[in-house]
């Protein structure tokens, strides 16, 4: 590979991003050809990571899964990062859950910041690149002058301030062009093209300048979304965290002197005449004007840029409002009414709105937790193929086996916490190597019969022969319920009828010496019925048979039964009385 030998320089005055007229494109504009002058076109051999947004077919589909795969990292990597952040800021006025910069706290109404940097991130992408990365379009639209790397449209054959970055970062390299002429693409029926400014200064969906993130430019970066998704997180984080961290020295200041009294940090769009003054609305139109865009987070009078009429500032606040006053943002506008990912958005705004009003309300973060769960994303379609995921550490699902013989299950319907029985999923045969995975919880809060009640969200596949659904035709009403792409539905179990099982073993049992045959049952009872017989021959192993172990029933801190897997792929629990010495993987 191929990359960019500078210093990334964090200079505090300096640290400018796109400024988001000179990318004036829309997404799946109508206008592609025209808006070619921001977009390099790429050789075909240049392997791309993410996914393009397609010209050639332009279907409401295509459209769609676009948006939520770009919609379904953005999130999980913004609370991602949110959450590995270090507890190092406290302030008064960040709320109870937010005073000494606890990252997000499950199931509390206090995550102020969290659903603030969540609405940042979304808002940002939004407004820099109109979520754009790479496009798929006609070979005709190339243009010369953009993979010449010159400066404007104007006819001058001026180089921008910062085509040497590109230039050694191998777009332009002789040995290894990667926006060749647009002659030498001639022949192809498509290209693919990736996004800039019109003068080079700033580069992919984030728009971060490349004089001060060459990083970007480089081929991991540059030609995979992902990371570069990554690196503008990373990147407004940090200015996020500064700009909380200034907010209560402009308190101080307007106290004392009054000094940054045009600087109002409380006002906010939401009012229903119950209001809180909460500085969270202002802090994230803070951390793309003082931070993000103009790259000065210790520089008040720049954060405080926000409160000016400018058309910077006021473009800004045009996207953030399109997200979370008028709902009319491209997240809005593409993702599915009924997907895990429109919903997932409906439950940030909905938390990040209710940061401002006075009666508490409990969060809704059921779909917000399946769309960050691993489990979902390695197997949801829209969210995949990022190259983490080929990291077989990185990836462990939550698998369930039911308690009983018959699990209810019912719709997923928080909003409204109803509670309408679809029918039964029978306890999975022990001897099965399947199990029910699940992808989410949910506390439920509404409902008087189950207040304060714990729920999994469970993903039944397709053509699962476990589950007996009801004739209520609401149940099986695909307007109304969730499925994945892949044709699976995902339904509501209680929490008390579920226990969960191990998928990848850390433990060996060898059992005892003493017995000669082991009955493996398929509960943990002597009275559910032996699902299998294991013979232990004196003669083999020395007398030793080992067995995975999946799971532990303890009393008292002290082991009653394994579930185990065998030799011969069975599964089942036995009593761990007959279990000698249990080995750690």
């Amino acid at each position: 590979m191929y990359k960019v030998l500078f210093t990334i320089l964090f200079i505090s005055q300096s640290l400018f991003a796109g400024y988001s007229p000179r990318t004036p494109i829309a997404l799946f504009s109508s206008n592609a050809e025209r808006d070619s002058f921001f977009f390099y076109s790429l050789a075909p051999e240049v392997k791309t990571q993410g996914p393009i947004i397609d010209f050639a077919n332009p279907s409401t589909e295509n459209k769609q899964k676009y948006v939520q795969n770009l919609f379904g990292y953005i999130v999980k990597r913004a609370s991602e990062h949110y959450k590995k952040t270090e507890g190092h800021l406290a302030s008064k006025y960040f709320g109870v859950g937010d005073f000494k910069f606890y990252p997000y706290i499950e199931g509390s109404d206090q995550n102020y910041s969290f659903y603030a940097f969540i609405i940042t991130a979304l808002s940002i992408f939004q407004h820099e690149s109109r979520i754009t990365h790479f496009r798929k379009v006609p070979a005709s639209y190339c243009s010369q002058k953009k993979n010449d790397l010159t400066y404007s449209k104007s006819k001058t054959n001026y180089m921008g301030r910062y085509a040497l970055q590109l230039q050694e970062a191998t777009f332009r390299n002789p040995y290894k062009t990667l926006t060749p002429n647009c002659e030498d693409l001639g022949h192809q029926d498509t290209i693919n093209q990736l996004i800039t400014s019109s003068n080079h200064d700033d580069f992919g969906i984030g728009q971060l300048n490349i004089y001060y993130h060459p990083l970007v430019v480089s081929e991991d970066y540059a030609f995979n979304v992902y990371n570069n998704i990554d690196y503008a997180v990373d990147y407004m984080l940090e200015g996020f965290n500064r700009v909380r961290n200034i907010i209560e020295y402009i308190k101080i200041e307007n106290t004392h002197n009054g000094k940054f009294k045009h600087c109002d940090f409380w006002s906010h769009p939401f009012s229903d005449g119950r209001l809180l003054d909460k500085p969270f609305y202002n802090l994230v139109r803070a951390t793309w004007a003082g931070t993000y865009n103009h790259g000065a987070p210790s520089d008040a009078e720049k954060v405080c840029r926000f409160a000016q009429s400018n058309n910077h500032d006021n473009g800004f606040k045009q996207s953030l409002d399109s997200v979370v006053k008028n709902k009319n943002s491209f997240y809005h506008r593409y993702l599915p009414e009924n997907s895990i990912e429109r919903k997932a958005l409906d439950e940030i705004v909905y938390n990040f709105r209710n940061i401002f009003k006075s009666g508490k309300q409990k969060e809704n973060n059921l779909f917000l937790n399946i769309l960050t769960n691993n489990s979902y994303r390695k197997s949801h379609p829209s969210i995949a193929n990022h190259p983490e995921d080929s990291q077989e550490n990185s990836y462990e699902p939550s698998h369930f086996l039911i308690t009983q013989n018959y699990a209810n299950f019912r719709m997923i319907k928080p909003e409204t916490d109803e509670t309408k029985v679809c029918g039964q999923v029978k306890q999975i045969d022990s001897t099965q190597d399947t199990s029910l995975k699940v992808v989410g919880t949910y506390t439920n809060y509404k409902n008087k019969k189950f207040e304060g009640d714990s729920w999994y969200a469970v993903v039944f596949p397709k053509y699962a022969p476990f589950v007996n659904y009801n004739e209520d035709p609401e149940c099986l009403d695909e307007s109304k319920n969730i499925y994945t792409e892949d044709g699976s539905k995902i339904f509501m179990i209680h929490s008390s009828l579920l226990m969960p099982i191990e998928t990848k073993v850390k433990h060996k049992g060898v059992l005892s010496k003493k017995i000669t045959t082991m009955n493996i049952y398929k509960h943990h009872s002597y009275n559910s019925g032996i699902v299998d017989i294991i013979i232990q021959k004196r003669n083999n192993n020395n007398g030793h048979i080992e067995v995975e172990i999946l799971n532990i029933i303890e009393r008292n801190n002290t082991p009653q039964w394994y579930y185990i897997k065998t030799s011969t792929y069975n599964y089942g629990w036995i009593p761990a009385k007959y279990i000698k010495e249990v080995i750690n993987l």
